[in-house]
């Protein structure tokens, strides 16, 4: 078959499409193989004739054939390749042998690279058709828990990040960070039931959830919207008490390298921040924090965790300015809607409250704090203290002046 009949085949308008169809979904298993062939993979023409054919609406039996074996698509998701290097010659070596040694390290050179990018271009394809399952039958990853954690590794990779960073990507490629993101995040909505269950602490699933949020400190072209709407709208109307704590329980254990203040700061803006906001709107603030416990330290208690394990005052002039933003936010929500949580004004003395003021004050000194928005959000849980604690007058001053210094 041609090229030029590919394309008459392909196109929407196309009179042999409809017949081609029907055809090829009486024969699934079949039809499936010779497109997953490896030479049928590697042609552009046929790989994008395939994906045409399994968004058509009555392509259901390609579809359930793709899904029975997930496997097909793990192998070459994220392969171990390895990279070829030119080994020098030993000074013994004679000239000729080492010229045969470095033109034959430059061939294997030469093919892993080659190799290296069927298997991108592959693992781009799979993301394609998992897309067209997923969006096709929401459920199906459920409980395709290897397929996920293969996807997982694609999107938290260095590789897959960088080469949607660069500016000379194709722009065929451009929605691939949407896809499997919305494959990613369809996983987590199908387990979201089961897997935040706060007695059983399955941060599994959680940790996707935060992991998503790559998202939104890349360069990625694609539309990502979703996503946002998702956890800025989605999670806080529907997300249970036990759920939202388990969120927040996640965030504070979470000690992993790879998970830096950026994305520390991400869960905070679009997570966290608007869920316990909704929350303490809708007056369920008592059953989100646990008991109040403003002398003690209390493991349940999230305004007590919050500030003894998450607010660390020693350690903010190394923290990027967003999660220091971010985490200043997250306090003055605690000191607006639940004071009583912190301090008790009938004792003098409390540390918790301390510490919240100590992590603030630095935002308030110019030499400690440059960017505005960070300067703000200090100045304004400093506001909110002052406004429902009984605060030293020399402290309330000092405040006061650097607003009208400012």
């Amino acid at each position: 078959m041609s090229p030029g009949d590919l394309r008459e085949l392909v196109q929407a308008g196309s009179p042999f499409r409809e017949p081609l169809i029907k055809f090829l979904t009486r024969h699934p298993s079949q039809t499936v193989e010779l497109f997953m062939m490896e030479a049928t993979l590697n042609d552009p023409q046929w790989s994008r004739m395939f994906m045409s054919f399994l968004k058509h609406k009555d392509a259901k039996p390609l579809r359930d054939v793709l899904a029975a074996n997930p496997n097909r698509f793990i192998t070459l998701l994220m392969p171990g390749v390895t990279q070829a290097t030119v080994r020098p010659g030993s000074p013994s070596t004679s000239t000729t042998t080492m010229r045969l040694d470095l033109q034959f390290q430059a061939i294997k050179v030469s093919v892993a690279c080659l190799y290296q990018g069927h298997i991108i271009f592959h693992s781009e394809l799979f993301i394609k058709i998992i897309s067209i399952i997923v969006k096709n039958d929401e459920n199906w990853l459920a409980n395709q828990h290897s397929l996920v954690s293969h996807l997982r590794r694609v999107w938290v990779s260095d590789a897959f990040q960088e080469r949607h960073r660069k500016d000379n990507m194709v722009a065929t490629n451009w929605k691939e960070p949407k896809l499997l993101a919305y494959c990613l995040l369809s996983y987590c909505k199908s387990n979201e039931l089961c897997c935040f269950h706060l007695r059983r602490r399955n941060f599994g699933d959680i940790e996707l959830l935060f992991q998503l949020l790559r998202a939104f400190t890349g360069r990625f072209l694609c539309n990502m919207t979703f996503l946002k709407e998702y956890m800025e709208e989605e999670i806080p109307k529907t997300y249970s008490i036990a759920q939202k704590r388990a969120l927040f329980f996640r965030f504070v254990e979470f000690n992993d390298s790879n998970f830096g203040d950026e994305l520390k700061a991400k869960v905070l803006q679009h997570i966290l921040n608007p869920a316990f906001l909704y929350s303490f709107e809708k007056n369920e603030g008592e059953q989100l924090l646990g008991p109040p416990n403003p002398e003690g330290d209390n493991q349940d208690s999230i305004t007590s965790v919050f500030i003894t394990k998450v607010l660390d005052p020693e350690k903010q002039t190394d923290m990027l300015d967003s999660l220091r933003i971010y985490l200043l936010q997250f306090a003055t929500l605690l000191v607006e809607h639940a004071p009583h949580h912190i301090h008790d004004n009938n004792k003098n003395r409390n540390s918790k409250l301390r510490r919240l003021m100590t992590f603030a004050w630095p935002c308030l000194l110019s030499k400690a704090c440059v960017d505005p928005a960070c300067k703000y959000s200090g100045h304004l849980l400093l506001a909110h203290i002052i406004s429902k604690f009984a605060i030293h007058k020399k402290i309330v001053l000092q405040v006061k002046n650097w607003s009208y210094s400012e």
